[in-house]
């Protein structure tokens, strides 16, 4: 007979956390499963008074630099904004979570 494919590597529990979280999030996004919350005080997008809304954060580590201010009286990026880890989400879809047990289990490498 066949000898067995050869065992994947050894991965902690935690690297697995981190892998199924980066997953969720990455389909989180995809999947439009995260929406930025609107201003505080005035209920459109929201933005830290400077212009720039939850877009601009993405880019150039403001999240982790600025996100925790509330500048004008709108809120933090970190609670308003998806990509600095805020925003509403819902519960992902059947097909969602079945990716998500797809994909770890594909890391682990095992099978269906």
């Amino acid at each position: 007979p066949p000898s067995p494919p050869p065992l994947p590597p050894f991965t902690p529990a935690t690297q697995l956390v981190e892998t199924v979280d980066q997953l969720r999030e990455r389909l989180k996004d995809a999947e439009g499963l995260c929406t930025d919350r609107p201003g505080a005080s005035s209920g459109i997008a929201w933005f830290d008074g400077e212009g720039d809304g939850c877009d601009e954060y993405s880019s150039y580590n403001r999240c982790d630099k600025h996100g925790s201010t509330d500048f004008n009286g709108e809120g933090r990026a970190k609670v308003h904004c998806c990509v600095c880890g805020g925003g509403d989400n819902r519960a992902p879809s059947a097909n969602v979570s079945l990716q998500l047990q797809r994909d770890a289990l594909f890391r682990l490498g095992g099978s269906e």
